[in-house]
């Protein structure tokens, strides 16, 4: 029988009804957590929750959560500590760009965006992981163990390729999680950011960003675009023991495109 890394850990995913987070979800729930997801609509999170309960014996918690609301994020770890009794494992993965998700957030210039856009990539993209962290980290404190993941962009490494309210906010998610690691080292708990590429998500495609991703891959060593099923393993991999004394660390799954 094969042993499962995450047995009795209580994971939260967040943005996990679709894409990246529903790919490190399903990885999660294989390997042995109880799991909770959350994102902003219901339908497609219960969808989500059944399809995973489908691939196994465990339930899945859901809820509704706005990241950047200090009430909702409250209510949501509030909910799932009630069900499980503790969290022992956050993943920060909700993110928003520019406006409508399309090929059109791609190429505006700093000046040419809406002060309101701003406001909401600083506050779900790098508020919202401070928030929950700062929801979590009392349960992991007193057990005196904890792993938050946060999910990050490498186009912090090259300033294009996407808006400066994204870049920005992703870019202060770095030295948010170096901050955490600082603070919360001594109890065990361990901090780190798992950079992205272009993933080609359904979304993505039904987006029309195929012609863009094949200019990705002419910059990627890898020769390929982005899955994915490219992420979960490395998010595993902080979320386990085998990461046990690795902390404050921005490990890039971009196929090698940002090399720093």
């Amino acid at each position: 029988m094969t042993t499962q890394i995450l047995a009795s850990e209580i994971a939260l995913v967040t943005g996990a009804s679709r894409g990246i987070g529903r790919a490190i979800s399903e990885r999660l729930y294989r390997e042995g957590a109880e799991l909770a997801i959350c994102g902003t609509s219901s339908d497609v999170l219960e969808e989500t929750a059944k399809a995973l309960q489908g691939e196994g014996r465990r339930s899945v918690f859901w809820r509704q959560c706005d990241v950047s609301s200090k009430e909702s994020v409250r209510a949501l770890v509030e909910s799932v500590a009630e069900q499980f009794g503790k969290v022992d494992i956050l993943v920060n993965n909700a993110a928003v760009t520019l406006g409508e998700f399309g090929k059109d957030r791609i190429d505006q210039r700093f000046d040419k965006i809406d002060e309101a856009l701003w406001d909401r990539n600083m506050e779900v993209n790098l508020k919202g992981p401070w928030l929950l962290a700062r929801e979590v980290i009392p349960y992991m404190e007193r057990q005196k163990w904890g792993r938050i993941i946060n999910i990050g962009s490498s186009t912090v490494y090259s300033g294009r390729g996407n808006c400066a309210p994204y870049i920005a906010s992703k870019a202060g998610l770095i030295g948010l999680t170096r901050a955490l690691a600082f603070d919360v080292g001594g109890f065990g708990v361990t901090v780190n950011l798992v950079s992205l590429g272009l993933t080609m998500t359904e979304r993505m495609q039904a987006a029309g960003y195929e012609e863009r991703a094949q200019r990705f891959v002419a910059m990627t060593p890898m020769q390929r675009t982005e899955a994915p099923d490219d992420i979960p393993g490395t998010v595993l991999f902080f979320a386990s023991d085998d990461s046990a004394f690795v902390t404050a660390q921005v490990i890039s799954v971009d196929g090698g495109r940002s090399m720093h």
